[in-house]
């Protein structure tokens, strides 16, 4: 089976909303790492799925032609990005140890409250924790999906 990009347009209408082109990514360090491996192993792209794909992936096959089926849904997220992702992480931690460093600190050295919680909450509120990638995937046949959605309320 060959893999296919689509785009949002060609996901049926009500999931459109639902699907944005971007993966935010909960996992943490090692997970992200052990990402990396697999993307570097896999031809440099790692396949990410997404809540209910499985749901829509059995919605658009449903009118597809006999001998037609898409296998699987995913977002493709490469290398690069992954690696973006870890360097970020190990930049900001770098600056929010040195600014705390820089903050006023009590007699022990330790930084203040207030410094750490400012420095902690700059980095885990901060918006660089987004990436947007070019489209989904799709393993299998390629044809328009279907635009109504008689069963599908409350994507």
């Amino acid at each position: 089976a060959t893999a296919d990009s689509i785009s949002l347009d060609q996901l049926p209408e009500f999931a459109r909303e639902q699907i944005k082109e971007e993966v935010i990514l909960y996992e943490g360090i090692g997970e992200l790492e052990a990402l990396l491996q697999q993307a570097k192993e896999q031809g440099g792209y790692v396949k990410l799925s997404f809540s209910r794909a499985s749901d829509l992936l059995r919605y658009m096959n449903l009118e597809r032609p006999y001998g037609q089926a898409i296998h699987s849904l995913y977002h493709q997220v490469s290398v690069v990005i992954i690696a973006g992702v870890l360097d970020k992480i190990r930049t900001t931690l770098t600056e929010l140890v040195a600014e705390m460093r820089d903050g006023p600190a009590d007699s022990r050295g330790m930084p203040s409250p207030e410094a750490a919680a400012q420095a902690v909450n700059v980095a885990v509120n901060g918006s660089r924790n987004r990436f947007r990638i070019d489209s989904a995937q799709v393993s299998g046949g390629a044809s328009a999906p279907p635009t109504k959605d008689p069963w599908w309320n409350g994507w």
